[in-house]
């Protein structure tokens, strides 16, 4: 599937925003809806016509230029449109290391899957800190290598 592909590429380029910080890399996905020979498969000549690549070009430049102070972002861009998408979380329920039903779960889904309060968790440390209280000792996280030729 086309669309999970995309996030996948996503999924990688996070893990590789986390290993190339410390050498000042910086790593972002594009997200892109553009004339292509797949885009020809599913819309009309009209529509890919007016998905002109270079209206997601800018997106890419800006993104490769020193100057940008964004990683880990991933940009929907086409069709002179961009915006950024983020993951959320939903505080959630914690049913504790003891174990639960399939049952437990429908009965708290209004809980585990309300979306106020939630929050957009951006490091590693915070994506897993509502699984780690379940643990019998904190999490070390280990941290990215070092570059080479650096003490």
């Amino acid at each position: 599937n086309y669309g999970a592909a995309k996030l996948g590429i996503h999924g990688l380029a996070l893990a590789l925003m986390h290993e190339g910080a410390a050498c000042g890399i910086k790593v972002n996905t594009v997200a892109p809806s553009a004339a292509s020979r797949l885009a020809a498969t599913a819309v009309s000549a009209a529509n890919l016509a007016a998905m002109s690549p270079a209206l997601v070009a800018p997106v890419v430049a800006y993104l490769c230029h020193e100057s940008c102070p964004v990683s880990g972002g991933l940009l929907e861009a086409g069709m002179g449109h961009v915006d950024c998408v983020r993951f959320q979380r939903s505080r959630g329920v914690n049913f504790g290391p003891g174990g639960f039903q399939p049952e437990d779960v429908a009965a708290r889904w209004h809980d585990l899957s309300d979306m106020t309060g939630g929050y957009s968790p951006s490091t590693f440390a915070e994506i897993m800190a509502p699984f780690e209280v379940n643990l019998p000792e904190p999490m070390v996280f280990a941290r990215a290598p070092k570059p080479r030729g650096e003490p």
